[in-house]
């Protein structure tokens, strides 16, 4: 009956928003260096990172052995720094509230052969979500020079949705 049909409907709005919920992005500024420092980046960037390594350092100790770092690692990320889940948001936060009038310091990092990327992490419970970029914010991207990729988890691969 219609009546039934409205009811599996309701709840599988209900069940899709309560799975939407649990999703989560950030956006990271990922530099890594083979000569500079953590804090030398910091003094050419003007920015203070969310975190660093350095390089020689263990970055994980276990059963099967141990890791160390190739290279210093220094990243700047949106987490905690931005309450939704809108890519709009993260972006904004990173390329035009941090990263702004800093395009000249990127590009002389990268010409001092540091890795730079910006990255968005993306943990998604349902497989009907979507990104969307402006093309103001592409082209900011554009004019620091960077490249934006995705690192998409689905989480739930067992649900319908």
């Amino acid at each position: 009956s219609s009546k039934s049909m409205g009811r599996k409907t309701i709840e599988a709005v209900k069940q899709l928003e309560a799975l939407n919920s649990k999703n989560t992005l950030r956006v990271v500024l990922s530099i890594r260096s083979g000569s500079l420092t953590p804090d030398q980046i910091s003094v050419r960037l003007g920015l203070d990172p969310s975190s660093t390594s350095e390089k020689g350092e263990c970055l994980y100790k276990g059963k099967s052995g141990e890791l160390y770092a190739v290279s210093c690692s220094w990243r700047l990320e949106s987490t905690g720094k931005i309450d939704d889940v809108l890519l709009a948001s993260h972006l904004n936060w990173l390329v035009n509230d941090q990263l702004s009038g800093r395009e000249e310091a990127i590009r002389k990092l990268s010409d001092d052969d540091c890795s730079i990327e910006l990255i968005c992490y993306a943990n998604q419970w349902t497989r009907l979500g979507y990104f969307e970029i402006s093309p103001d914010m592409i082209a900011s991207i554009s004019q620091l020079g960077l490249r934006l990729k995705f690192q998409i988890m689905y989480e739930n691969t067992d649900s319908e949705y």
